[in-house]
């Protein structure tokens, strides 16, 4: 089917805080249709997920397990939220915290003002602050050294994946002339290609478009540039493949990952 617009459309493998961020500024542009796919069937948030109990007070659905609570039948009757990605996040870069500024006046992100340290499990002390030596430690490392502050932390409201979720409403409630968003959640993006030859009629797309993606959701979709994050290097690579002269890292296109535009 092809899609009669003028917009420009571009599709973004991962709705976590990258991709999500990356489509609110998209967002901001006239004339882009943006689309973002997730795996993820609950919505976006990537490594900020968070998962809600079964049900029965346990930490899984039963769409995930198909089990009985692990936990007391005492919390049957309580909302429980586990962010098991991220339970946190340290600004230090300025433009990351003018958004993130941005984020905490919407009201889906919070300042982290709890008191932080360690227990030890053996004595029961808690130890409030973060020595220095900690400071190699991955979660102490990050939200406790390298001179972070209380005013340094951040959690989303309320819960991690309230952050992700936040961008892309923002983004989609006030986009620039003629641009708009459309969500793929529980979509996997499955293949990348170019062809140079256009938008040939299968699936959906623009006329003139020359990146396909494949999803688990058994459609093709054609756009005219594909963005990945960093971490997507096996999507960036088999684009990359793709282009005129085989592409690869540090080619033309989408070496390491990146856009990869319309040539």
């Amino acid at each position: 089917m092809v899609i009669e617009s003028c917009a420009y459309r571009v599709a973004i493998l991962g709705a976590g805080v990258a991709g999500s961020t990356c489509a609110a500024s998209l967002l901001r542009m006239p004339g882009i249709a943006a689309v973002v796919y997730d795996m993820g069937g609950r919505g976006p948030g990537g490594r900020t997920c968070s998962r809600p109990v079964d049900g029965q007070g346990g930490s899984f659905s039963p769409a995930d397990r198909g089990g009985r609570s692990s936990l007391s039948e005492a919390h049957a009757d309580k909302d429980l939220t586990f962010d098991h990605g991220a339970q946190a996040f340290t600004v230090s870069h300025p433009e990351v915290r003018a958004l993130t500024e941005a984020w905490e006046r919407a009201g889906f992100v919070g300042r982290w003002e709890g008191t932080f340290g360690k227990l030890d499990a053996s004595t029961g002390a808690f130890v409030a602050g973060v020595a220095a030596a900690d400071s190699d430690d991955t979660v102490f490392g990050l939200l406790g050294g390298f001179g972070a502050s209380a005013a340094d932390r951040f959690v989303g409201v309320p819960s991690m994946g309230a952050l992700a979720r936040g961008i892309l409403s923002d983004a989609a409630a006030s986009p620039a002339a003629g641009s708009t968003l459309t969500s793929l959640f529980g979509a996997k993006a499955t293949g990348v290609t170019y062809s140079g030859e256009g938008y040939s009629g299968e699936g959906e797309g623009p006329a003139g478009a020359r990146w396909t993606v494949k999803s688990s959701d058994g459609v093709s979709r054609h756009f005219d540039a594909v963005i990945t994050a960093g971490h997507a290097a096996s999507f960036a690579a088999q684009a990359a493949a793709s282009l005129p002269g085989g592409g690869g890292s540090g080619g033309s296109g989408c070496g390491g990952g990146g856009i990869c535009p319309r040539p």
